[in-house]
């Protein structure tokens, strides 16, 4: 029976006697931890150390464990049994595996920067600023100090955009693993970090030891469905603008329909020092008047209509937009450059000898911002108008340029999303929403260079990566938890979530391990550890701004 049921023992480097002790081992960034039962002894002898628990021929060994605290406690059991001990106290240590040394590891670096149109940035001449979501993790992994990894089922077809200062690299990854229900996995066995994806793994051992009977539970509070959300569709219209100026009241209205208009109009008014504005609102038209140009109607059709939207355009502040193109240029080191809107129209062009200009006259590249807090209009530096046989009126202009338009509701913008079905009955549970900032769609409906490229190929394959690996997750089996007699070398993978080892000189030797799910009470689950790593995450890029 002794050879059957031997004596299961924990022990670490520099603690003499132990009594007992169990861990609970978990996926992910945090630690597992370890409670070590000792009896007190005059100091710890090591603080980092081998952590060893055996059981006949089985040995689990984890190297490089850390003493994080300890508490004395009285053994109650000694105490009411009279055992004959030196003290009836123990040492309670916890010892982390060496998963907590990742907190204190950094890393920098930005990738997949995307252009307007949804391309990455410099790629063609810098492929290592284009680095797919696997190539990200094993940035990380290398910053955490790992080596021989695995990170075979992570995807090499995504590109997520990351911008990492002095980032902590375990978060960063734990962030990658998350947009593609994937998982972190310290296979103690081999000493090495596993990436798993979520439902993917062994089964619980089928062992003459097992204590109690497999009791598989279905989980029911799950989606209807999953869907990835792009970011705002990406537009480049051409608008005509009307001039506007900013009332009194702090609305922004037709020059004609300004409060503090002159009374006999802007057509004589003279815009260098509008003398017949009465002085309290002379500010509001120097700093407005000739100067704001809001939008008018998409091209020279009167309407606000875009072709395809498919949204209703109720208001001009429906479109709010960027000063920028959605071609981009080489320059002269032939890398892709953003380009600047282009303004142009029949306007003025300061200058005492010439008369307005043309209709179509582009008017350069500075000298004209748009408007942070108005993104539908477009602040001049200096007053532009047209100036004809001594009347003043304002200019024709146009603007061609990148926007966003949002919906009528006020919600949000016309976005692109990609939807799958899970496979049960619906109930009304709605989708999970997989919110994809690195992805938007865009439709070119006023093209200002002869070449065409279509991301729209693209951006649906990314899509469905994301939707393939997060289906996966909802394809598990059902969720099981065993305890057996005994100390059993359970490895945790994607499927198995939890195992918990248990030994003391006053008890049998335990193991319990649960698939998909965790049992263990006292261990916040992993969907809070995950939020508090992120608020942590959080917290730490704030100190550093």
């Amino acid at each position: 029976m002794a050879d059957q049921f031997p004596q299961g023992k924990f022990s670490f480097t520099g603690i003499q006697n132990t009594v007992g002790g169990s861990m609970v081992f978990s996926r992910g960034i945090s630690p597992g931890v370890c409670i070590l039962k000792t009896i007190p002894e005059p100091q710890l002898v090591s603080q980092v150390g081998t952590l060893l628990i055996e059981y006949g021929s089985e040995r689990i060994m984890l190297p490089n464990c850390a003493v994080n605290t300890h508490t004395l406690t009285l053994d109650n059991h000694a105490h009411q049994t009279g055992m004959k001990r030196s003290s009836p106290r123990t040492w309670n240590v916890q010892i982390m595996d060496r998963r907590w040394a990742w907190k204190y590891k950094k890393i920098s670096g930005e990738y997949n920067v995307r252009l307007p149109n949804n391309m990455i940035r410099y790629s063609d001449k810098h492929p290592e600023l284009r680095r797919s979501l696997a190539d990200l993790a094993s940035l990380c992994l290398s910053a955490m100090g790992e080596r021989n990894f695995d990170i075979s089922v992570l995807p090499s077809n995504v590109y997520p955009h990351v911008k990492w200062e002095n980032a902590n690299p375990a978060s960063e990854l734990q962030s990658l693993c998350d947009l593609v229900s994937c998982v972190i996995v310290y296979d103690w066995y081999y000493d090495r970090v596993v990436i798993h994806r979520l439902g993917v793994g062994d089964s619980l051992p089928s062992n003459p030891s097992q204590i109690n009977p497999s009791l598989p539970v279905s989980i029911s509070r799950l989606p209807d469905k999953i869907r990835v959300e792009c970011w705002p569709t990406r537009y480049q219209l051409k608008f005509e603008m009307e001039a506007v100026g900013l009332d009194t009241d702090g609305a922004i209205k037709k020059l004609d329909d300004l409060s503090y208009k002159p009374t006999d109009g802007w057509d004589k008014e003279w815009w260098c020092a509008f003398p017949q504005v009465d002085e309290d609102d002379r500010h509001l038209a120097f700093k407005t008047v000739f100067r704001w140009y809001r939008i008018k109607s998409v091209g020279t059709s009167g309407s606000l209509s875009v072709p395809g939207l498919g949204e209703e355009i109720k208001s001009v502040d429906q479109f709010e937009m960027d000063d920028v193109l959605l071609e981009s240029a080489n320059d002269l080191d032939g890398l892709q450059q953003t380009q600047r809107a282009i303004v142009n129209g029949k306007f003025w062009p300061q200058c005492p000898w010439e008369v307005t200009t043309e209709e179509d006259t582009k008017y350069g590249s500075s000298g004209w911002r748009i408007l942070p807090d108005r993104k539908n209009v477009v602040e001049f530096d200096y007053p532009v108008l047209q100036v004809e046989d001594g009347v003043y009126k304002p200019a024709k202009i146009y603007i061609t340029a990148t926007c966003k338009i949002r919906k009528s509701d006020g919600q949000w913008f016309a976005s692109k999303s990609f939807e799958r079905l899970l496979p049960w009955r619906e109930v009304g549970a709605g989708a999970r929403v997989l919110k994809h900032p690195e992805l938007w769609e865009v439709a070119n409906r006023s093209p200002v260079t002869d070449g065409q490229w279509d991301t729209a190929a693209n951006l649906s394959a990314e899509a469905n990566v994301y939707l393939d690996y997060v289906y996966n997750e909802y394809m598990s089996a059902p969720s099981e938890d065993l305890s057996y007699a005994g100390i059993l070398p359970i490895r945790l993978d994607g499927a198995i979530a939890q195992v918990k080892w248990a030994a003391s000189v006053n008890g049998p030797a335990v193991t319990r391990a649960s698939r998909n799910h965790e049992f263990d009470m006292f261990t916040p689950s992993y969907e809070w550890r995950r939020r508090f790593e992120r608020v942590d995450a959080l917290s730490d890029r704030e100190m550093l701004q």
